[in-house]
């Protein structure tokens, strides 16, 4: 009986070291399992391709209808327009033809222009919410750019947000012969989710001018939509596309709207949040060196 009695103890000693064992190397295996997948999971979201599944939707399709619009075909491969163009929208162009820059077209016309002078949109709003694989990122890994939002819009996609939406930016009046070559320009440039709008820019003084504003709406298949700020300020310091680093649009667009008059950090921290970003950026860059270049200050137009 005692040796019985030994041998079930031992049995038993074998056996709980044994299910030990592989209770322990399960929960291993399982936690390598999990932080693998929570790591792609962030990873694809950083660095997803736009979501051209929108682009053969029926409701895709229906915001363009609603806009009087017939929804363009999306290369999926290059991710813009295909036949590298803008979307041309439902209304009529401005006559005289002003154009309207909220985003590079603040710093970077290449257009000929007559006049141009700082003024504002209302009822609108800006967001780094449009994929780009054109200019600032790549089809693999978009970076982001922003696109000027109808208030509508605006308010069924972000929780909160500023009471008033109003958008700073540059308009631009162009001379009548130098009209086709360049919307030829922009559109070719906007080839990438935008389309067409009109829009009434205020003066300083108040006086109101219609122009032409390209809008990448939350139907086109480019669209990233809301993000954390910190996911956003994440992906602009690293993207990069042929028109340079994704993180110079920022430096240079906050460059811009600290030079213009009315535009404070109260009103930015209430809706466009650009100034915050920027800090974050600066912070990501201070514990990561050398993941972003950016060039000198422009010139103002």
């Amino acid at each position: 009986p005692l040796v019985f009695c030994a041998f079930f103890i031992v049995l038993c000693c074998l056996s709980a070291f044994c299910y030990t064992a592989l209770f322990l190397t399960s929960l291993i295996l399982f936690s390598y399992i999990f932080v693998t997948l929570l790591f792609f999971f962030f990873f694809l979201r950083i660095r997803r391709p736009p979501r051209s599944t929108l682009s053969s939707s029926s409701a895709a399709s229906d915001v363009y209808k609603r806009q009087g619009i017939h929804m363009p075909v999306w290369d999926d491969t290059a991710g813009v327009w295909v036949g590298n163009k803008a979307a041309e929208g439902g209304e009529p162009l401005p006559s005289p033809l002003w154009i309207f820059g909220y985003g590079s077209l603040t710093w970077k016309t290449e257009f000929e222009f007559g006049e141009c002078f700082d003024g504002w949109v209302e009822g609108w709003g800006r967001r780094f919410w449009q994929g780009s694989t054109d200019h600032r990122g790549t089809p693999e890994a978009p970076g982001r750019v922003v696109t000027c939002l109808p208030e509508h819009e605006l308010r069924e996609l972000e929780e909160a947000g500023p009471e008033v939406y109003k958008v700073h930016g540059r308009c631009y009046r162009v001379e009548e012969e130098h009209v086709p070559a360049v919307l030829d320009n922009l559109d070719f440039r906007e080839k990438g989710g935008y389309t067409r709008a009109v829009v009434t820019v205020r003066r300083c003084n108040g006086e109101p001018v219609s122009a032409l504003l390209y809008t990448a709406n939350s139907a086109n298949p480019g669209f990233l939509g809301p993000a954390p700020l910190g996911e956003i300020a994440f992906q602009l310091a690293r993207c990069h596309g042929p028109s340079g680093p994704n993180v110079e649009y920022l430096r240079f667009l906050s460059q811009y709207m600290r030079r213009v008059d009315g535009y404070t950090e109260q009103e930015d921290s209430q809706g466009e949040k650009l100034f915050l970003i920027e800090q974050l950026i600066d912070q990501e860059l201070t514990q990561h060196p050398g993941q972003a270049s950016t060039s000198t200050e422009y010139q103002t137009p």
